[in-house]
Parts: structure tokens; C-alpha cells; sequence
């Protein structure tokens, strides 16, 4: 579920990704599928609504609820027996790292898709590539250094891609 999860929140998220086009909205993903009013649209959102509450926020809510309520014995045989998967690999204090990864790939794939304006789209994405960069400095969640170095610099490669992406649709206008 935790491979799915990016794939899925970004098809979501594409589904309500609507364009204005002489007064009427279209799916950018589909332009012969008119938002809110197509009778496709309307008879596949029930699903896509289904699918956002229970997977794309549910999933990592449950997680995070999991993980809280479980906070002073999770390193229990019993609780390590059932979600121990989750946090083997992380330092203490860390534990809920898949959750942080998972909303930041849900930001850097999902929501940055709702902003039109390109350079705010890639100056958006190098702000949530930043917190990142320091969060992950700050929590120093993998025990495995090797692990963490390449965390560093993937994304530190994420945000100078976005930086550039930046620059290079400044230099353009």
C-alpha cells in the first residue's frame, strides 16, 4: 500500500485538476470530460471521493492515529510484531517517517498540480523540497547513515531540479 499510495493520490488528485475554458471547466487530463457537470464525471466521483477519504488521507492518518496511541510501547514484541515494518529501519523518535515521506510525495505530486502558474508550481515544490531537506537533517530518522546520505542528496537533486526549473522559466519571460 505504502508503493501505491503516490500513484493513486496523483490520479485523484488529476481527477478534480479542472480547466476553464470559454466559461466552462474541463479535466486537463481529458479535455472531452467536463468537470461537476459531464455524466461520467459525476457517475465516477462517488469513487475517486471513496478512494481520496478512505486511501489517500485515511491511509496515512491511520498510520500516524497507529503509531501516536502506540508511542510508548512500540517497541514491544507485540506492537513490533504487527506494524514493526513501519519503523525497523528508523532511529527512536522517528518512527513515523513513512508518514512524513508519504505527505511529501503527495505534495511534490498531488497538490502542486492545483497551481496553474508554473513558476509558482516549481517555487511551490522547492519550498516543500527545502522543509524536507530539514526535516530530515533535523530528525535524522535512518539508522544507517549510507541510507540517510542518500536521502540527503536525492533530495537536495529534487531541489536544485526545481531551482532550475524556476531559473530557467524566469530567464523565458
Amino acid at each position: 500500500l505504502l508503493l501505491l499510495h503516490t500513484p493513486i493520490t496523483k490520479k485523484v488528485f488529476l481527477f478534480f485538476n479542472c480547466q476553464r475554458v470559454y466559461g466552462k471547466f474541463f479535466m486537463r487530463s481529458d479535455y472531452s470530460i467536463q468537470c461537476w457537470v459531464s455524466e461520467d464525471w459525476v457517475a465516477f466521483s462517488p469513487v475517486v471521493f471513496l478512494v481520496m477519504i478512505l486511501f489517500v488521507f485515511g491511509f496515512p492518518a491511520l498510520i500516524l492515529f497507529y503509531i501516536h496511541s502506540h508511542r510508548r510501547i512500540l517497541h514491544s514484541p507485540q506492537v513490533k510484531e504487527k506494524i514493526g515494518f513501519l519503523y525497523d529501519r528508523f532511529n527512536g523518535g522517528a518512527e513515523a517517517w513513512e508518514v512524513h515521506e508519504i505527505i511529501r510525495k503527495t505534495l511534490l505530486t498531488g497538490v502542486i498540480v492545483f497551481i496553474q502558474d508554473p513558476v509558482l508550481q516549481a517555487s511551490t515544490a522547492c519550498i516543500i523540497c527545502s522543509m524536507a531537506c530539514c526535516t530530515l537533517n533535523y530528525f535524522k530518522p535512518h539508522k544507517n547513515k549510507l541510507l540517510f546520505w542518500i536521502g540527503q542528496q536525492s533530495f537536495f537533486i529534487t531541489l536544485l531540479i526545481f531551482i532550475f526549473a524556476v531559473v530557467l522559466i524566469g530567464s523565458r519571460e
